[in-house]
């Protein structure tokens, strides 16, 4: 074998490393969007159990104002008693690769209830098997605003 036939098997066996490379990206990509997706549809349909069953076993949830709500069951029951009603609704959403498989997920959207209506962001970290590791979510509303929802 000559050196400039072992320079392109070198260069085709780097690319198709690449190419494989990509499509991993791209499949770690689409589940993490997909478990995000199902997270709000569940959420959204008031089935709080399956919404919590995205978490990893230790997932946290992060409410704005309160410490977190760690584990399945105690994020279902937080939601049930604090969604009820509630309507997510995402409007844009930025991905961004991270170590170890990770993916982190920006969606901002709005929370629609009964009686108003606010912008927040949520912000999910999807482990390598498409389980919510953790989602912070932030009211993204002025004081004025925030004043106007107290109890």
């Amino acid at each position: 074998m000559n050196t400039e036939t072992r320079s392109t098997d070198a260069i085709d066996h780097f690319a198709n490393q690449d190419a494989e490379h990509k499509a991993t990206q791209a499949l770690r990509l689409a589940a993490a969007k997909a478990t995000v997706s199902a997270y709000f549809k569940q959420l959204n349909a008031s089935e709080f159990a399956a919404a919590a069953a995205r978490f990893q076993p230790n997932g946290q949830l992060l409410p704005p104002f309160e410490s977190a709500i760690v584990g399945r069951e105690a994020i279902a029951a937080y939601l049930k008693a604090e969604a009820k009603g509630m309507q997510a609704v995402p409007e844009s959403v930025e991905t961004e690769l991270l170590s170890a498989g990770e993916v982190q997920i920006q969606v901002i959207g709005q929370v629609e209830a009964a009686l108003f209506t606010v912008n927040v962001g949520w912000r999910f970290r999807v482990n390598s098997s498409a389980e919510i590791a953790c989602v912070k979510i932030k009211l993204l509303a002025s004081l004025k605003d925030l004043l106007h929802l107290q109890r």
